[in-house]
């Protein structure tokens, strides 16, 4: 990346690298809190849970004004009801059990234990700052969750829920789904009558069979839903089948889910009159646009092609492949760096 920017530019080009500094901090400061079940305990209105978590941070006075930007407006108390009127909640109800390393078990969060509530919300005209939205109930609430040697492996939560409903709400026709999960998404869109067939493609044999055994009876329109174990790649690369919609959602995570992002985006290319979408996209893109920056910063500071040899972690082959698709693109103002990073662009690049 050549960069050819005006001292003034440069500083405004600054305030997006410091501003990546902070979305990753902050990401870095929600997790661990996730995890905390005791210490909100009393909560009683989103500002006391943003003043707890200022507490378990143990933050400086001088970085707190950061996180009344970053984090104090993304705060949120649902109704301990939420789950009431979800259609798999009221038709999925299957008992407990155990089989091997596996437990379909009802786990809970505690009351006024924070959780990620949705994608996160990039402001793109504020150095493309990221908010992670952030719920809570006042009182104890159970979800459904498969568990792997007592480790939550899937689950249907409040996140999952609302980052599939617009994805749920576009879906129509003959859907191929790539990953099973638990099925959440092949049974909310198994209700439309614009969707007539679902092919899910799931490579965990031991998933398969639990679906089929305690979760596909329940399902009201399981004639919809063939299963095909496979790995998804592969089945994209050789299917000759027509589908008008391809969800995919194969990751737990960005930092997991992004290189197949990208592999499955190009593969995607050759899909014509198929509409592909992708659980946790918006995040997926955010996660794109924190590596360009990477190269951004790195090129100012004189990195070249040796720089790029090695490939330590799959992260490292995205940043890579980014600085060679941008080793040759010039960044003659500010404007030309802020362009570049717009979703559009990004898109654009990742199928280059």
């Amino acid at each position: 990346m050549k960069i050819r920017l005006s001292d003034k530019e440069l500083q405004q080009s600054y305030s997006l690298l410091d501003t990546k500094e902070i979305n990753m901090s902050i990401a870095d400061l929600l997790f661990p809190a996730y995890e905390e079940t005791d210490f909100f305990v009393g909560v009683k209105s989103p500002s006391e849970l943003y003043s707890k978590l200022i507490e378990y941070w143990d933050v400086p006075e001088e970085e707190i004004e950061i996180l009344d930007k970053w984090v104090k407006p993304s705060i949120h108390q649902l109704n301990k009801d939420f789950f009431d009127d979800i259609p798999y909640y009221k038709s999925i109800n299957p008992k407990p059990f155990k089989d091997g390393d596996y437990k379909l078990e009802y786990i809970s969060y505690k009351a006024f234990q924070p959780f990620s509530l949705n994608d996160i919300e990039v402001d793109n005209k504020d150095f493309y700052l990221e908010r992670s939205p952030i719920a809570y109930f006042d009182e104890e609430v159970k979800y459904l969750a498969l568990t792997h040697k007592d480790t939550v492996w899937m689950s249907i939560t409040p996140n999952e829920i609302n980052t599939m409903s617009s994805y749920i709400k576009e879906a129509k026709g003959n859907v191929l789904v790539l990953g099973l999960g638990l099925g959440y998404y092949p049974f909310s869109i198994s209700l439309k009558d614009e969707v007539n067939k679902i092919t899910i493609i799931e490579l965990d044999q031991n998933i398969i069979n639990i679906f089929n055994k305690h979760l596909l009876p329940l399902f009201p329109h399981k004639e919809k839903i063939n299963i095909v174990k496979g790995d998804a790649i592969k089945f994209l690369n050789n299917n000759k089948d027509h589908y008008d919609y391809v969800f995919v959602d194969l990751w737990h995570n960005p930092d997991d889910g992004l290189p197949l992002y990208l592999k499955i985006s190009k593969i995607a290319m050759h899909y014509k009159n198929t509409k592909f979408q992708y659980w946790l996209e918006k995040s997926l893109i955010a996660l794109y646009r924190r590596c360009l920056l990477t190269i951004f910063e790195e090129s100012l500071n004189g990195y070249d092609d040796k720089a790029y040899a090695a490939v330590v972690q799959p992260l490292d082959k995205v940043i890579n492949d980014i600085y060679f698709k941008t080793k040759n693109i010039t960044i003659n103002s500010y404007d030309d760096i802020h362009k570049l990073l717009s979703d559009e662009s990004i898109i654009k690049l990742i199928k280059s």
